[in-house]
């Protein structure tokens, strides 16, 4: 995957491979120094009926530097896009820890 990010509000470019879109994106988080992290829970539903619903994602990060947990949410129409949104919310929380 390729993508960009902000950071403290300057953009990054950042690219990551797995075996999947969460996989590779937690290699690119790592691979520009952000941390390393594990996904230890995912849930992912549609949040209403119908073609235009919106896909809502939750997920729990380990950050496997401190071993600290963080939850994030998720929602885009996009079901690749939710999981993206959910992890950066989490790690997120993690730098405010």
């Amino acid at each position: 995957m390729e993508g960009e990010i902000r950071i403290f509000g300057e953009e990054k470019k950042i690219s990551g491979k797995g075996n999947g879109p969460v996989s590779a994106f937690l290699n690119a988080i790592e691979l520009c120094n952000i941390g390393k992290y594990t996904v230890t829970s995912y849930d992912e539903h549609a949040r209403e009926e119908g073609d235009k619903s919106q896909a809502i994602t939750y997920v729990q990060l380990e950050d496997l530097k401190t071993n600290k947990r963080f939850f994030g949410v998720g929602i885009s129409p996009n079901i690749t896009s939710a999981p993206i949104k959910a992890i950066i919310s989490a790690i997120n929380r993690s730098k405010k820890s």
